[in-house]
């Protein structure tokens, strides 16, 4: 049986081979978060974004230092994302 060829838009020149996952698959936790402890469990995964989104930002400047802004402007969306609070 052949396996089946998805086509899109390129997001960066080149080929990707994988697995594709649906974007719309619901992630279940295996651990119901007792009520007392979600407010600190949201500042934790909170907290974490931020840390991703600096870490991500310095990236970002290094592309662009080395004369990679493209690359950089592609990193800048993760910043982003760790930055929307939804």
């Amino acid at each position: 049986m052949a396996e089946p060829i998805l086509e899109g838009l390129a997001a960066a020149p080149g080929l990707a081979v994988g697995r594709a996952r649906l974007a719309h698959a619901r992630v279940e936790s295996r651990e119901r978060i007792a009520e007392p402890r979600r407010p600190r469990e949201l500042h934790r995964a909170r907290a974490a974004l931020s840390a991703a989104g600096t870490e991500l930002e310095a990236v970002a400047v290094r592309l662009h230092e080395a004369g990679r802004a493209d690359e950089a402007e592609i990193v800048c969306t993760g910043v982003l994302m760790a930055e929307d609070r939804a």
